[in-house]
């Protein structure tokens, strides 16, 4: 199981929700009697953003369809960036960016709210590979059934593979193929980084008949579907350094203001725990930027390390601005986790 998506995705946005209610309690000094105030500062609103781009900026709209079959839409801007206010829906998501001028659409995904989710050829290659090489479209439409079976460790998988077979034209852009996320890294349409890349290859899928062409630099490429992901460590690689099946407990708290809250036990089986310290320090704290805040102060220490218990703590202060009765508020919060893994 890829362990940057499925844990520091999951978490951040449980804390991240945490937060926003310790804010709707404390922030309205002088409205504490109004519940239209109180509802409308424990209300704040969860979001998807990313960029829709082909190389050029998407013009048209974005789709977002929920674990219920709720969908949502909005204007893409002109930038190929959009926001998407997603409240009261349930994860996963499944995105698609629609051009106004009829061509192909575009896919992704979204295991919670409050992240990036670009939309783009990578992504709706890993989406078509990862369903089978099947429909979209008509995975879309079935969403409200399919959410529940659809794979994010294959998701994963085929990430890894799409990072491998463009290992050369991403590091020729700046970007490190073992470690470059496509779904959920920030990206301008500005022709450097992952826009420079797009610039450079051509994805052609026939959903049809099942099958993808794939060009680079105007010339067909014979992609791998069986290429060497050894080393990738984003989007399922081997990740032969994190070897076994783990069960991992977190609990800990978090101060804002005055206000300390207990962050109850929560435990999530089949992970893969972190070989290193340093490892485990980066995973999270891009893991919880990712997911809207500004993340200082890190500081991972190993509490225990053998071959079947890894036991690490983590401080650090987030940083976020949240919207508390039609006002933004700077809320910055001290965390202290503690996180235990042991090998099942």
């Amino acid at each position: 199981m890829n362990w940057t998506h499925s844990l520091t995705g999951w978490v951040s946005a449980a804390l991240i929700s945490s937060t926003l209610a310790i804010t709707g309690c404390g922030s309205s000094d002088s409205n504490d009697s109004s519940s239209d105030n109180n509802d409308s500062s424990n209300s704040a609103d969860a979001t998807l953003e990313g960029t829709a781009a082909t190389g050029a900026a998407i013009d048209g709209f974005v789709y977002v369809t929920d674990a219920s079959g709720t969908e949502v839409n909005v204007a893409i801007e002109a930038d190929g960036s959009y926001t998407i206010t997603v409240t009261g829906m349930s994860a996963p998501f499944l995105l698609r960016a629609a051009p106004d001028d009829g061509s192909d659409v575009q896919y992704s995904f979204a295991a919670t709210a409050n992240s990036i989710a670009n939309i783009t050829p990578m992504t709706t290659l890993a989406m078509f590979l990862a369903n089978g090489e099947t429909s979209l479209a008509t995975l879309q439409q079935n969403w409200a059934s399919a959410a529940t079976s659809f794979s994010s460790d294959d998701l994963a998988d085929v990430q890894a593979q799409i990072n491998a077979n463009f290992s050369e034209q991403f590091s020729g852009n700046g970007l490190d193929a073992d470690s470059y996320d496509f779904f959920t890294t920030e990206f301008s349409v500005n022709g450097s980084g992952l826009d420079a890349v797009l610039d450079l290859i051509s994805i052609d899928i026939d959903f049809s008949a099942g099958s993808f062409i794939v060009e680079v630099n105007g010339l067909v490429y014979d992609y791998d579907v069986d290429i060497d992901t050894d080393g990738i460590t984003i989007g399922g690689g081997d990740n032969s350094n994190l070897d076994g099946e783990w069960t991992l407990t977190f609990s800990g708290t978090f101060k804002s203001g005055v206000t300390t809250t207990a962050i109850p036990a929560v435990t999530i089986e089949g992970l893969e725990a972190p070989d290193s310290l340093s490892e485990l320090e980066d995973r999270a704290a891009a893991g919880f930027e990712t997911a809207g805040s500004d993340i200082t102060d890190l500081v991972v220490t190993v509490v225990t390390d053998t071959d079947t218990r890894k036991t690490f703590t983590l401080k650090f202060t987030q940083t976020m601005t949240v919207d508390a009765g039609g006002s933004p508020v700077e809320v910055i919060s001290d965390y202290d986790m503690t996180y235990d893994y042991q090998l099942n």
